[in-house]
């Protein structure tokens, strides 16, 4: 019995030191003083100026809480390496990276809010920001891969076009398995009754109060208005909203209730719809969706008249 126990304690003294050992790196200071460890040491050329990059990439203020995750989307940052914004920033720190290195840098969060805040006219002041004075944040990074710029842009292209195919024909055999032909408008979407209602037209710059579901093709609903409590609103005509609603809508009154299905490029189409807080995609390039929509309410714009 204290054989196995001690073999137990040598297994966890082991892991412990092996998982220890996994995120020991070794820790750099340039000639500018930037800062970073490096826990890889690849061999190949460093990115210049008009590469494209892939990596994956986290970063966490002084208190460790990420800010952002690139692998909240299950896919590596790409973009093309275009400058180095100031002296010391995590863009300046890839330029000591090969492909296949991994590293943290430590950024200046003092020079992170100059560069996003003061030199962009925000007003906004540093302590409302994640860039708390005299510290630094912390930019995990997996350099994947270092192209130029002809490689990279065939290869985007290809998954571009590979990924556009898909959501057609994710779209199209949807409207085949139910039989949505005899519904598809000259525009491109289906649109079907649930209810008729028997209200006024829409019309444009009217003021609609609508409740809401929003489904990818597979049921899983991405968004609606349940968590306002209350109809969403907006300007028809004012392209407050994506363009097959601006579309469908139009031919409705109060009261209806239908099905829309829409194309991607009738919805948000290549960019997709990302959360603005993380840049996680809400609803991914090139995606067909499906909403449920109810008519509630439309009042016409109160037009404001000058003051005599």
């Amino acid at each position: 019995m204290k054989v196995v126990q001690h073999n137990i304690f040598y297994l966890l003294i082991g892991f412990t030191l092996a998982f220890i050992s996994c995120k020991k790196g070794k820790e750099m200071t340039t000639n500018d003083g930037f800062r970073y460890i490096l826990y890889t040491e690849a061999k190949g050329p460093n990115p210049k100026i008009g590469d494209y990059l892939t990596l994956d990439l986290v970063y966490r203020d002084a208190n460790d809480s990420i800010l952002f995750d690139s692998k909240i989307n299950k896919k590596p940052l790409r973009f093309p390496f275009e400058s180095i914004p100031f002296k010391g920033s995590y863009e300046d720190g890839l330029t000591y990276l090969c492909a296949g290195d991994s590293a943290t840098f430590y950024v200046p969060a003092d020079s992170l809010y100059k560069y996003y805040f003061l030199q962009k006219g925000n007003t906004i002041r540093q302590e409302e920001t994640s860039f708390k004075k005299g510290t630094f944040l912390k930019f995990d990074i997996k350099l994947l891969k270092i192209q130029d710029r002809v490689e990279a842009e065939q290869e985007m292209m290809m998954d571009k076009s590979e990924r556009e195919r898909a959501g057609k024909k994710i779209f199209e055999d949807y409207i085949t398995e139910h039989k949505l032909e005899a519904f598809r408008d000259s525009a491109g979407y289906c649109m079907t009754y649930v209810k008729h209602g028997s209200g006024i037209p829409l019309d444009t710059s009217m003021i609609i109060s609508v409740n809401y579901k929003g489904k990818f093709l597979t049921g899983t609903v991405f968004d609606s208005n349940e968590h306002l409590q209350h109809p969403y609103r907006f300007v028809l005509g004012q392209r407050q909203v994506i363009y097959g609603w601006e579309l469908a809508i139009k031919k409705l009154k109060i009261g209806d209730e239908i099905n829309l299905l829409l194309p991607s490029e009738l919805a948000y189409g290549e960019n997709g719809f990302r959360d603005p807080r993380t840049g996680a995609f809400i609803v991914p390039s090139y995606a067909p969706l499906l909403f449920e929509i109810q008519i509630v309410d439309a009042q016409p714009v109160q037009m404001k008249t000058a003051k005599k």
